[in-house]
């Protein structure tokens, strides 16, 4: 199961690292805290770096893309919350362990929904012009 994880990621980690490539470590830490925190760097290298994290973050999915996973996300959420109520009602040995999987798999999926929206408004902020602002 690991090693699937890890070759299933591996395009993303890869991406993660070139995109901070040619920074030292104060710069890959301003990108990273562009990207997470929405601070907009001064440094012009850094913002693209930064943008180029976020992207390489999201996969490189458009806005649409991330809308349809967001809505699986919440659709799945919906599902377990049924199932839940269900686990709840049924008289099963194991139903406590079922419940805590749900409550967790219920607490995580919209975290990351919203930590995806975080970091695509915060991309989007790093690409506009500094000008315009």
């Amino acid at each position: 199961m690991a090693a699937s994880f890890t070759y299933g990621t591996q395009r993303m980690h890869t991406a993660l690292t070139e995109a901070v490539g040619g920074l030292d470590q104060a710069e890959r830490s301003q990108a990273i805290a562009a990207v997470t925190h929405g601070v907009v760097p001064a440094d012009q290298k850094v913002r693209s770096a930064a943008v180029r994290l976020g992207w390489a973050y999201l996969g490189g999915k458009s806005a649409d893309q991330l809308k349809r996973q967001q809505r699986r996300a919440w659709i799945a959420s919906a599902v377990l919350i049924a199932l839940g109520i269900g686990l709840a009602i049924m008289d099963i040995e194991q139903r406590l362990y079922f419940l805590v999987l749900v409550l967790f798999l219920l607490i995580v999926l919209p975290l990351g929904v919203l930590r995806t929206r975080r970091i695509q408004r915060n991309v989007a902020l790093l690409g506009e012009d500094p000008i315009s602002r």
